[in-house]
């Protein structure tokens, strides 16, 4: 999917943990996801580092279809 997007869109893609994401504080004014909160280890840690990411009154946008373990 990155393949495709990169044809598509004039930006920056990084792959990480979502537990810990290699970038600056207060980044984003908008995270999405979809269908993945299963996939990630530590939920507290993830949420925790969405928050970090987003500036001051960010959004976090969630998509997902049964509730994570």
């Amino acid at each position: 999917m990155r393949a495709v997007a990169r044809t598509k869109l004039a930006a920056r893609f990084v792959k990480s943990r979502a537990e810990s994401m290699p970038l600056p504080d207060s980044t984003f004014d908008f995270l999405t996801l979809g269908y993945a909160l299963r996939h990630f280890t530590d939920l507290e840690l993830t949420f925790r580092e969405f928050f970090r990411v987003l500036k001051p009154g960010g959004k976090v946008l969630i998509l997902e279809v049964t509730r994570p373990n």
